[in-house]
Order: C-alpha cells, then structure tokens, then sequence
C-alpha cells in the first residue's frame, strides 16, 4: 500500500467557506459562503482545503476492512495543513502523530516504512544538513516503532535510512528500502545555498547503498516524497542521482514517490535520455487540495522479483459522500484502465507514446489524475499543444528535458521565471574540499 500527501487539517470546519480565495480554506477563519453550493462538506471539499479528520481515519479503517489486506505500507510524506503561515514545529509533527496512531489503532502490526515531505518542516521546506533538526528529531520519536536500530540512528541524524523490507505476513528476504530525504533537492530549501556539494551526503551514501545490493544481489525499494527530476527537484541534483539509478537499474525494482498530489506516471531514463530504465510512482494524495478526489494505491508485487505487477486505485468520491453515501471504493486496476500488457517500462513507454498521437488519452489520463473529481469533460486536452505537454511532461521526468521536448529556453527569466531562478540560484554544484 502507498499513500502520500494527507494533508491533514485539524481545524477543518463543515459549512465554512470552501471557495475563501485564501491560501487554505474551510476552516473558521474562512467565515461563511455566501452561496450554499460553496459550503465545506461534511467530509472534504473540492476546493482549496485540507483533509478533515473523519475522512483520514477511514481509510485505514477502509483498508483493514479489505480481504486481502496490504503486507507493508509506505508513507511518503507531506502530512501537515497547508496553513504555513501559522505553524510550529511541534504542531507539525502533532499531524503525524495522529495518523501513526491511526494506523496502529486500524491495521496493528503492518510494517511501515515512512519519509518526511516538505510540509514536514518548520518553516515549511527548511532543513539544514549542517545542524540538527527539531522536526526530524521529533519524527525519528514518532516512527521509532517502524525503523530498526541502525534505520532509526541514520534518520535521526540526515531524515533518511535504509532497512531490509520486512511484511506483516511475508519476510521479503533479499529486499530493502531505500528511505530518500528529498530536501537534499528541494529547490525552496534556502539551507541548500550554503551546501552546494551533495547536502547530507546522502548521494554518497544511496551510492554505497546501491553497491552493496549490488554485491549481496539484493534489490531496493526506493521511496521518497519529491520525485527526482521533477520541477521541484534540483537538475544539479536530479542528473547525479539518475547517473547512480542508471548504474545499478538492475537493482531497484521499484520508485515510489509523492508531493504532486495526483496520481502520476514518470519515464525513467538514462543519461542519454534514449533509454528508459524505471518506472516512477506517485498514488495521488488523500488531500482534496486542489479539486482532487482523495485516493491512494495497492500493489499486487511479484514475490519473487520484488517488481509490480498491478497497481489498484482506490478513491472517496467526496460529492458522493456529501450526499450521503460516504465511502472509500476501488476505482480501478492500473494495467486494465489502460490496455497495458504489464507494467514494464516498455508497457508504459507504448502508453506514453500514445498520448501525443490518440486523442482522448490524455483526457482520460487527465481526469484520472484527479480521482475523476469532476466530469471528464473538465480535463479535456484535445488539441496538439495540450497533447504535447503532457507527452513530454511523462516521457521526461527531468523537468529541463521536458522543456528540450517542447522546443523551450531551459532557463526562461520571461515566461518560468520562478523555476528559472531556482535552477540558476543552485548550480552549479563546487567541489567539496575537507
């Protein structure tokens, strides 16, 4: 099972305004809507709002209740309130607290295997890899339960570990978990300024990782919250990291990933950007913002490989469940929705194709992205340039070969300039002198 991005909002309120033209709505401070169709549902609302608690909850009381129940969970971050103008640290870390308690309270024992996201910090995307950090010190005391003893130390100190995959009812024996601290790349981590040269040495260390998989034949799971590559992730970053994911593809099996909070897939290429390698996963977020239905995934994996092989979507159709008929239901299975003959590189490269030549794919791949939140008619992208968009948007995860794709200025100060400023703030990496 994966979830990311649950956005939990204690202060979610039923019948404010859902549509406050504020940062973070449906809350008290949000006031009254004027027009009754704006009010803040019972159990979320598809606007600018975070998740209410009674609606968080019943996933894992949803997830217990299945016959065939998940053997091990990642959680890949991002679990606080979008409110980030009135936080503390601690405060932060009471969101996690909650959620571990529920899933200890609705599915015992599985194991867990978590990673911070950016809304984890105080201030939000800030951590230096230079000190201690009081919100990963906290969390190391939160997830203690899950880690072992050389995965807890590890993560006390940098927010990233590795652990042999261990399930609730299978031992998983020749697999890990490769745990990412992805505000190494996070391009509005200011901290990043004074550490230009691998922050936290985690790059050295995944490297290391990597190699004794490698000797031992051993295979990883790689989770993390910001997907390397993406417009969020540094290029400095991003290239070394898939220069390390391209030398030892034979041992990761599987990129589990969040922060976009739709559901995506991402091609994985070399460093030709000819070659496609892995597949990258995010599930969608349990979130509703922005205008998403809340949604995570299963995995059915082949015991024997560690690879996926099909990939169910489950969703909360929040406008049903305002009506009335408040449930978590399966949406559908990943490989069917699409007519994919597996969920190789291969498959999805043929399926990404597809989107800059069949018209109605992307639509289609469009409203599922949201949890199918309103009627498809909304995501329609039927014209060459939308089509285009999306293509090289799947077909290349590095946001700057995106941009190649589309015939457009790497860095661009008129029409990108926020990502432009990032990339050119942050690089060139300097070489690290003891």
């Amino acid at each position: 099972m994966h979830i990311s991005d649950v956005h939990l909002d204690f202060n979610y309120l039923e019948g404010t305004n859902a549509q406050c033209n504020e940062p973070l709505c449906c809350r008290a401070s949000s006031g009254k809507p004027k027009n009754p169709e704006d009010a803040a549902g019972k159990f979320g609302s598809l606007a600018d709002c975070d998740l209410p608690p009674i609606t968080g909850e019943m996933v894992f009381d949803f997830v217990k209740s299945l016959d065939e129940k998940p053997d091990v969970l990642f959680w890949t971050g991002d679990n606080v309130a979008h409110d980030i103008w009135n936080q503390t640290s601690h405060e932060n870390s009471d969101y996690t607290v909650k959620i571990s308690e529920w899933l200890q309270e609705h599915l015992g024992d599985i194991p867990v295997y978590p990673t911070p996201g950016n809304h984890e910090f105080f201030p939000v995307n800030a951590m230096s890899f230079d000190e201690k950090d009081d919100v990963i010190e906290q969390l190391s005391k939160v997830w203690k339960r899950w880690l072992d003893d050389d995965a807890f130390e590890l993560f006390k100190k940098y927010g990233y570990y590795s652990m042999p995959l261990i399930g609730e009812t299978e031992t998983w024996d020749g697999f890990r978990v490769i745990a990412l601290n992805t505000e190494t790349c996070n391009h509005q981590n200011w901290y990043l300024f004074s550490q230009l040269n691998d922050p936290g040495d985690m790059l050295a260390w995944v490297e290391e990782e990597f190699k004794k998989l490698e000797q031992s034949g051993e295979k990883a799971f790689v989770i993390g919250h910001v997907k390397p590559g993406e417009d969020a992730c540094l290029y400095e970053w991003s290239m070394r990291y898939r220069a390390l994911a391209e030398r030892y593809q034979h041992v990761i099996v599987a990129n589990l990933f969040g922060h976009t909070h739709t559901e995506d897939i991402n091609l994985f290429s070399d460093s030709t950007n000819e070659n496609i390698t892995h597949m990258v996963f995010t599930p969608g977020s349990l979130t509703t913002y922005s205008d998403h239905n809340p949604q995570f995934r299963i995995y059915d994996i082949d015991y024997a490989t560690g690879y996926p092989v099909r990939a169910h979507k489950y969703f909360f159709n929040i406008t049903q469940g305002n009506l009335g008929d408040p449930k978590w239901e399966k949406q559908y299975e990943l490989t069917e929705e699409y007519g994919l003959e597996d969920m190789s590189p291969a498959s999805f490269l043929k399926l990404t194709n597809s989107f800059k030549e069949e018209v109605g794919q992307v639509t289609k791949y469009l409203w599922n992205q949201n949890g199918r939140a309103f009627e498809i008619s909304k995501y329609d992208c039927s014209d060459n340039e939308c089509m285009m968009k999306y293509y090289c948007m799947i077909r290349n995860i590095i946001y700057l070969e995106s941009k190649d794709c589309l015939g457009k200025k790497r860095l661009d100060f008129i029409y990108d300039l926020e990502k432009s400023l990032y990339e050119w703030f942050f690089g060139p990496w300097v070489e690290k002198i003891e």
